[in-house]
């Protein structure tokens, strides 16, 4: 009979967690750039994106944090924009 804790390891992604979250920082990079790269330079969301993931790092829950960095750098598009 298997043990709990076989199922657990068996169905665990084989990507480490450091290369899942970096491709998830280049995935919302990517779509940022895509959507905004006219307006702002491609290293300037780079440089947002990972300092705002920075602010997630304690986070034990990750799945939703490239939604939340995405957002949040939205907004502050849309901020920059309506500055006169």
């Amino acid at each position: 009979m298997q043990d709990a804790r076989d199922l657990i390891d068996v169905a665990r992604p084989t990507v480490p967690a450091d290369d899942r979250e970096a491709l998830r920082v280049t995935q919302t990079v990517g779509r940022l750039v895509d959507r905004f790269g006219d307006m702002v330079a491609p290293e300037f969301l780079e440089a947002r994106v990972r300092a705002l993931y920075a602010t997630f790092d304690r986070a034990q829950v990750r799945e939703f944090v490239p939604i939340l960095v995405e957002r949040e750098v939205m907004r502050e598009l849309a901020a920059l924009r309506r500055r006169p």
